[in-house]
């Protein structure tokens, strides 16, 4: 019996799928010029050119070669427009709407007070005269529009979070607006050192819109702030700038902590590590300010040296049951030195969720999970209740997987 010989399938390259798609961790159906799974999600897809990145004015080749590691993307449209159906509910809204757009300027000294007396005091240990998200920030969204764009963002996102009768912008618009806004600033060549420090504060302001409305644009959103600063060169791009950047420095490098275990396990490593003790700059400065209150901010730093050890223990030695429970009870000891309204308080969300994430007993887990629930009352972050929905699917796994590789999963800004 004759055998058929086994025909050849021919070659058929690999395709790769759009940027949102690859973000997302799903396969893109590929449909052209724009993939029907960011349309099925309201996303504007940036489609499969060439991604843009910011520039500094090297030579494309010798920037590949001193950032071979460091391909980040920038300029993606991954947020919802107006044609988008989840935008086009807003249709009719007043207040915050721009008009044709523009950045309207009707209605905004009351969104910069919901900012200055929202979401400002949030972002600091001490809110007083030197919160630089009051006297910084919103004096400059005055002047920039994409800093405008982005401040508007962050506060229509926390208004609408808070009640949906509100009547506001359409918070997704404004902030597509920014990430425009940011998309044609994305060569920084030739920019002075303003208007540097505008455009990474700015990317800063939208890493604070997607902590309010709990999204998973974040890990997007911190590689857009890592490309610019890179850009300018780094750290040492924003020195000499004054108390901008000064500002600038504590929030980033606090910032860069947070996150660098949300983003992976190897980054939340490499940060607590080598990155750990300049993200209590913060913490020095108010320490500086209000030496009366210094118990208070050594009780901070206290805590999250805990957090930042718990996390490290069961990293380093692989296993999920090195995070102990008796360091777990010393950190909720250590924690209830804040009652509920004491000030600080506020700042331990990103410790408390990392203690969380290694707690055992359902003592503990109550504890932590009462904390962040009065939190989320108080502030209406949305990130807080993503953080508890993580914390419930860690608190039940039967695998023997470790918690740290589950804390990047929902890819949310928790702090």
């Amino acid at each position: 019996m004759d055998i058929m010989a086994r025909r050849k399938r021919p070659y058929v390259p690999k395709v790769k799928g759009c940027y949102e798609c690859s973000q997302r961790r799903i396969n893109c159906d590929g449909t052209r010029p724009t993939c029907s799974k960011c349309a099925s999600r309201g996303i504007a897809c940036s489609g499969f050119d060439i991604k843009y990145r910011f520039r500094d004015g090297l030579p494309q080749a010798e920037k590949t070669t001193r950032r071979r590691n460091r391909s980040i993307s920038f300029g993606q449209d991954f947020v919802q427009q107006e044609t988008s159906p989840r935008s086009s509910s807003s249709q009719g809204t007043t207040g915050l709407r721009p008009d044709e757009g523009k950045t309207s300027t009707h209605g905004i000294s009351p969104v910069m007070q919901f900012v200055s007396t929202k979401i400002a005091p949030e972002m600091v240990v001490v809110d007083d005269d030197n919160n630089g998200w009051r006297h910084l920030i919103l004096p400059m969204a005055r002047t920039s529009e994409v800093m405008m764009s982005a401040v508007l963002a962050a506060s229509a996102f926390h208004l609408s979070g808070r009640d949906a009768s509100q009547r506001v912008a359409n918070p997704h618009w404004l902030y597509g607006q920014a990430i425009r806004e940011l998309q044609h600033r994305r060569d920084l060549t030739g920019c002075d050192r303003g208007a540097k420090q505008v455009v990474i504060m700015a990317i800063v302001v939208l890493l604070v819109a997607v902590m309010i409305n709990g999204c998973s644009d974040f890990p997007i959103i911190f590689q857009m702030l890592e490309s610019a600063l890179d850009a300018v060169g780094g750290e040492n791009g924003l020195l000499d700038g004054g108390e901008l950047a000064q500002f600038s420095l504590r929030q980033i490098r606090k910032l860069r902590v947070y996150a660098a275990p949300l983003l992976s396990q190897d980054a939340g490593l490499h940060a607590m590590i080598h990155r750990a003790e300049e993200s209590f700059d913060c913490l020095h400065y108010y320490d500086q300010l209000h030496p009366k209150q210094s118990p208070m901010f050594k009780a901070l730093a206290n805590i999250r040296q805990q957090a930042f050890d718990i996390y490290l223990d069961c990293v380093l030695a692989k296993s999920a049951s090195a995070t102990s429970e008796a360091a777990i009870d010393r950190f909720i000891t250590s924690v209830q030195q804040f009652p509920d309204g004491t000030p600080g308080e506020h700042v331990l969300i990103w410790p408390v969720f990392i203690a969380a994430s290694g707690s055992s007993t359902q003592e503990q887990q109550k504890v932590f999970e009462e904390f962040l629930e009065r939190q989320y009352h108080r502030n209406g972050f949305c990130n807080i209740l993503r953080a508890l929905e993580l914390l419930k699917r860690i608190w039940a796994r039967t695998t023997c997987e470790d918690w740290p590789a589950l804390l990047p999963e929902p890819q949310v800004f928790i702090m």
